[in-house]
């Protein structure tokens, strides 16, 4: 309570902001993350695009789809040299190619907020132990560097990326629907039980079901879109 006798939630006295995320690889079983580079990735990514043959895995993206491997690493200069978002390419640990990117994105660390968002899977990629994994690092890193909530958000419209959301395991009960867009929050909080079996599903709850749609442009479901 504050002198008004309002609550005002817990106090966290020893609570100190966490560092800005370092821009270094993350490593796992299955994958590891690599700060996106052009000249490393974007030849491997683009091939990896390239069986999405329709472009539906771009969807709700802000860029893409690519027909021609020039526009593709024009996009991957720009990229890597972001600092938010802060881009990763997903690089498979059987082949060593990348077949994905993501990205940690709206880094607060003074409110202990981060968010991960522009979520590619290649069709190699889509439902492997390798997406759950890649998921997994964000979220450990994120944690163990002090951020108090981690954020997945998407469009209510992607099914995929709901679908993903539960085969992650991520809470459900922290699911919300902002009722002025389109988007889907799940926050995360720290001390979060992860429960990311790493290639299995963790949670059979349908996220999203029922969820309200709204009537939205092309341009703003392009949210912090993911494809499972």
């Amino acid at each position: 309570m504050n002198e008004f006798g309002q609550p005002i939630g817990f106090a966290l006295p020893d609570w100190k902001p966490p560092p800005f995320p370092p821009h270094l690889p993350l490593r796992g079983r299955y994958c590891r993350l690599e700060p996106l580079s052009a000249a490393k990735h974007s030849r491997d990514v683009y091939e990896a695009q390239s069986a999405d043959t329709d472009g539906a895995r771009w969807t709700y993206l802000f860029h893409g789809p690519y027909d021609n491997f020039a526009d593709y690493e024009t996009w991957c200069v720009g990229a890597e040299g972001s600092r938010d978002p802060q881009f990763y390419a997903i690089v498979d640990g059987a082949s060593g190619r990348a077949v994905g990117t993501c990205t940690y994105m709206r880094i607060e660390p003074r409110h202990g907020v981060i968010e991960i968002g522009n979520i590619y899977f290649s069709p190699s990629l889509s439902r492997t132990s390798a997406t759950t994994e890649a998921m997994y690092l964000l979220m450990a890193n994120a944690f163990a560097l002090g951020y108090r909530r981690y954020e997945w958000k998407c469009d209510s419209c992607n099914l995929p990326s709901l679908a993903a959301a539960t085969r992650f395991g991520l809470p459900t009960k922290d699911c919300f629907v902002r009722p002025s867009s389109t988007r889907v929050v799940i926050a995360i909080p720290a001390g979060f039980p992860s429960s990311m079996a790493i290639g299995t599903a963790a949670s059979t709850t349908p996220i999203g079901v029922g969820s309200p749609k709204t009537t939205s442009t092309p341009a703003a479901r392009r949210s912090c879109g993911c494809r499972n």
